[in-house]
């Protein structure tokens, strides 16, 4: 069982990790079979995160786990400083989808218009002046 922080610590960590590398193959599996209607680069950002999030999720149970402040302090803070860096790289990394995700569907918004136009012109009368 679960006797100390340290077990239930690893655990959580495990299933984090488990949980993202999952996600990953699941999206990756959809995108190949043509499930997913997002472009090409939306999966490359969204797997650079997914990347970025287990390499946080290891960081993140190294300090708690691996590294003793007190015995490795370097160590300790260059750990920290790479989990600052990469935790403050995600957001950036989510904008940029979103940006992504935003002018998809400004693309599509404007193909549809175009697709409506030509269906209707033939129909549409026109109004000479």
């Amino acid at each position: 069982m679960l006797t100390t922080g340290r077990d239930l610590t690893a655990v959580v960590l495990g299933l984090l990790i488990t949980g993202t590398v999952t996600a990953l193959v699941a999206m990756l599996r959809q995108h190949a079979r043509g499930r997913l209607v997002i472009d090409q680069r939306q999966v490359l950002l969204r797997a650079v995160g997914s990347l970025l999030m287990i390499v946080l999720w290891c960081l993140v149970g190294l300090l708690l786990l691996g590294v003793d402040p007190r015995e490795r302090p370097k160590l300790f803070l260059l750990c920290f400083y790479l989990t600052l860096l990469l935790a403050c790289g995600l957001p950036f990394v989510a904008l940029l989808d979103l940006r992504l995700l935003s002018l998809n569907k400004l693309r599509a918004e404007m193909r549809l218009t175009e697709e409506y136009i030509r269906a209707c012109a033939p129909t549409v009368p026109r109004h000479e002046s």
